[in-house]
């Protein structure tokens, strides 16, 4: 198995929004909405930032992932070595997140974890006295289950059939096994199967991802955590008080939405209350209400004291929104770093006062890396249509057009005749200009709408041409629907097994791995030879 790769900057190619692509070319618009700039000539500022983190923290995090890595029954030499480097002072994290989705969700939540394990280990070649560990943050709070329960493999959508409600990563994974055997593309994947499998045969959905993650991604370094623990919500207890009596994030966070909407469209507007309250089947909103506090449905109700008190004995049960959930993490992890994709990015930069109010600092925002993956038949599909591989993330009409206009030269090319109405148009001019009594100005116009006529009599041959389909323009549909499934991006999509059960396992994510940039920001284009 051949791997063959080209690497382009994201920031270029039209897949990421305004607000990132300014950002990454370091506008001084941002200047107070980030921490330390995440190019490679800071990561010293980075790990200065992040010196003196609290030892207590430190050792509540290695308790938890102890914990939590005995009960999945990973707890091999090689992950307490890394566990037990947490303790240390001179060890820091680099983190990525993403909701804890079947079998690892879309191919992009692979890429955010590769891209955090690229990122640790060029620290560690600038900053070799120190240790760096890639950590994913599982979003296992995250209650909206439609989103976590569909898996792709080739464009077919596999349902996970559960009623289950409240975290998703609260929930039973019972019926993952039998959806896992029913996938085609696994059943002629033995290691993938019975890997899969073995994760769901666990308590939670949690512990089946962790599991997932250890097993994929632990040679390369990560560990993987799940923040759903009382003693860590224990640890944050206070601030998630203060910040739902006072509406402190909503306060701080207004500062940057002003700011950000000078210029560009926001991606997330706070709530004044920015928790949850959550139990093993329900996770409702916490709203302000006559008395004090009361969730979303009206199913609990608290004045100021009787919260307190609640927060004090059962911290689990209060859950950060995507406003807190940053804060929460960040005072979690001794970390350096966050990986996300562009919707991530846009809202993390109106979170700046916030973390400055509770003293927690800013990590580097980085954009993840992007790929996307072409088999040996749709590169020639490609090919054959005349376009490179890269080509195919550009609108499928201008593809198209192209297409049409390179087979159909002499038919549908109108510059001669475009410049021969632009003659009779000098002609008009001239003779209208003796007349004067706006005749010019008439004359404009009626050139105006014959040029315009042309272009128009273009565009309908054109789509003509396009649904008369040539032997080229089927090549080239059938390839860009690769990397466009459905009309999205085939990583936001397809499944990491899709592609394991094409290659080995090992060797596609060590190569994968090895072509991404440690800073990010570039779209990988794997061919499979």
């Amino acid at each position: 198995m051949k791997f063959v790769v080209a690497k382009s900057p994201l920031h270029e190619t039209g897949l990421i929004n305004k607000l990132v692509r300014d950002y990454l070319r370091e506008d001084a618009f941002f200047a107070d909405l980030q921490g330390h700039l995440p190019v490679r000539n800071n990561t010293g500022d980075w790990i200065n930032a992040r010196a003196n983190f609290p030892s207590e923290r430190r050792r509540l995090l290695k308790k938890t992932l102890e914990s939590q890595y005995q009960r999945i029954g990973l707890y091999s030499d090689a992950i307490a070595a890394q566990i037990q480097q947490i303790e240390l002072p001179n060890t820091f994290t680099v983190c990525t997140g993403q909701q804890v989705g079947i079998l690892l969700g879309p191919l992009y939540t692979t890429l955010k974890i590769l891209s955090t394990i690229s990122l640790c280990a060029e620290l560690k070649k600038q900053h070799p006295d120190k240790n760096f560990i890639p950590l994913f943050w599982m979003a296992s709070e995250d209650h909206d289950i439609e989103e976590i329960r569909a898996v792709y493999f080739g464009g077919n959508r596999y349902v996970w059939n559960t009623d289950q409600t409240g975290p998703a990563g609260r929930l039973k994974p019972s019926g993952i096994s039998a959806l896992v055997e029913s996938i085609p593309e696994l059943k002629h994947h033995a290691n993938g199967l019975d890997l899969l499998k073995k994760a769901y045969a666990l308590p939670t959905l949690a512990d089946a991802t962790q599991y997932l993650c250890s097993e994929l991604f632990g040679s390369m370094g990560l560990l993987a955590l799940n923040p759903d623990e009382p003693e860590l919500k224990a640890s944050f207890a206070s601030i998630a008080l203060n910040d739902i009596v006072d509406q402190n994030s909503f306060r701080e966070s207004r500062k940057a939405i002003a700011h950000l909407e000078q210029r560009y469209k926001i991606q997330l507007n706070g709530r004044p209350v920015n928790f949850f309250y959550q139990t093993d089947t329900s996770r409702e909103r916490i709203e302000p209400s006559e008395i004090g506090f009361s969730t979303e449905h009206g199913t609990f109700h608290w004045s100021r004291a009787e919260l307190q008190q609640e927060i004090h004995q059962n911290p689990a049960a209060f859950s950060p929104n995507a406003m807190m959930r940053p804060l929460y993490q960040e005072f979690i992890l001794p970390n350096l770093a966050y990986f996300g994709g562009a919707a991530e990015l846009s809202y993390w930069l109106e979170l700046k006062p916030v973390f400055d109010f509770y003293n927690v600092p800013f990590p580097a925002v980085l954009l993840r890396n992007s790929a996307f993956v072409l088999d040996v038949v749709n590169l020639h599909r490609c090919r054959n249509a005349g376009f490179e591989p890269l080509d195919l993330i550009r609108p499928l009409l201008e593809l198209e057009k192209e297409l049409v206009l390179r087979e159909n030269p002499n038919e549908l090319d109108l510059s001669e005749e475009r410049a021969f109405f632009e003659k009779i148009k000098q002609t008009l001019l001239v003779k209208a200009s003796f007349l004067g009594s706006g005749m010019p100005q008439a004359a404009e116009a009626f050139s105006a709408r014959m040029l315009k006529e042309v272009d128009a009599l273009q565009g309908k041959m054109l789509r003509e041409a396009r649904r008369n389909e040539s032997d080229g323009l089927r090549q080239l549909r059938l390839a860009r629907e690769v990397i466009f499934p459905g009309g999205s991006f085939q990583e936001r999509k397809e499944c990491l097994f899709g592609f394991l059960a094409q290659t080995p396992n090992q060797p596609f994510l060590a190569a994968l791995s090895s072509m991404l940039q440690p800073f990010g920001n570039a779209l990988v284009e794997i061919q499979i030879d």
